[in-house]
């Protein structure tokens, strides 16, 4: 891996890869990021979410 590669990569998104993912909107995204909703993962300032998190919270919440 080197640096340049985007975190979408190395199994992280940004809250708004996350919102286009999930085809929500971006203000929608970091509001459920907020409240914790979204499972994120903080470093310093930036807001993360694990590719693998994100897919285990949506098989949660799907319908049968």
């Amino acid at each position: 891996m080197t640096l340049h590669q985007p975190a979408a990569e190395d199994g992280l998104l940004t809250v708004d890869e996350a919102a286009r993912f999930l085809r929500i909107s971006r203000a929608k995204a970091y509001g459920m990021a907020q409240t914790g909703e979204l499972p994120t993962v903080r470093m310093g300032r930036s807001v993360r979410i694990r590719r693998d998190r994100l897919a285990a919270w949506l098989d949660e919440r799907s319908t049968r």
